[in-house]
């Protein structure tokens, strides 16, 4: 091959090779399972004094919300995720409307939204197919007429 024709096509080649990187490093930099952004996160920080405001009404109501997660349901590949709500003299908070967001930490981008169910007076069960091990970001929403009651925990569930 003629030195003149062997020049352009090494350039050609190396701006080939430059496109080709490019795109796969594009791909793997948006591909990433463990990449998360909070949802909203803008209009959280612009409405910051609404959380504020609903931090100072989750105290003034004095409700406490504990929560636990169950083994595996091997059955149904589900844990359990239960919640008891109280009130401020310890009694059960019931017919109350509870939601739940929860997603683990490696994996912020895969959210689990449910409503649970009450089973028994001021206790809120849900199944959700919580299976990694580690640490998870369990956020509660509880209504009850038009009180409305917020909390967040973090759990460590096992495998």
């Amino acid at each position: 091959m003629k030195p003149e024709v062997r020049w352009p096509l090494f350039i050609i080649g190396l701006l080939v090779l430059q496109v080709g990187l490019g795109i796969f490093f594009f791909l793997k930099a948006t591909s990433d399972p463990s990449f998360a952004v909070e949802e909203d996160y803008y209009q959280k920080a612009v409405n910051w004094e609404v959380k504020q405001a609903q931090d100072r009404k989750n105290a003034e109501l004095g409700w406490t919300l504990h929560h636990s997660i169950g083994a595996i349901d091997d059955d149904q590949a589900t844990r359990t995720l239960t919640a008891e709500l109280s009130g401020r003299d310890s009694s059960p908070i019931t017919g109350a409307k509870v939601r739940v967001e929860t997603f683990h930490n490696v994996r912020a981008a895969d959210i689990l939204r449910a409503e649970l169910e009450e089973s028994t007076p001021g206790q809120y069960e849900v199944q959700l197919p919580m299976l990694r091990p580690g640490l998870w970001e369990i956020r509660f929403t509880a209504e009850l007429g038009s009180e409305r009651f917020t909390h967040t925990a973090r759990a460590h569930v096992a495998r």
